[in-house]
């Protein structure tokens, strides 16, 4: 399953795109990173490795991994992971509004969704 909105901006008419699935073609490449840093005695090398090779921070957050990525200096995306579960924000023009549409997602609430 999958499923993507896009919304927007009325002032600048830019978009965000909020995509939600639990397809493996999607979520495979983000379960391989958490169960590589989740499996590593040496978390905090994994992640600072992650950051300087590939710009990605992953971070736990209420059982979710978010994964943090700047494509370029223009774009910012944010994924969250769980159980097969992916959530991503893509086009963000700055970290803050990436977050916020992050933010606002009830991620406990679509888990037992999807779950269930």
């Amino acid at each position: 399953m999958e499923i993507t909105q896009e919304f927007i901006s009325k002032s600048n008419n830019k978009s965000v795109e909020v995509l939600i699935g639990n397809s493996p073609k999607l979520s495979k490449p983000y379960m391989e990173i958490a169960e590589m840093v989740e499996k590593s005695d040496m978390k905090r090398m994994v992640k600072k490795s992650l950051k300087e090779k590939h710009n990605i921070e992953i971070e736990q957050k209420n059982g979710w991994y978010v994964f943090h990525e700047q494509e370029d200096s223009q774009e910012f995306k944010k994924t969250a992971f769980q159980d097969g579960i992916i959530v991503r924000i893509l086009g963000a023009d700055s970290e803050q509004l990436a977050q916020k549409f992050l933010d606002r997602t009830d991620l406990k609430g679509l888990n037992e969704l999807i779950n269930n």
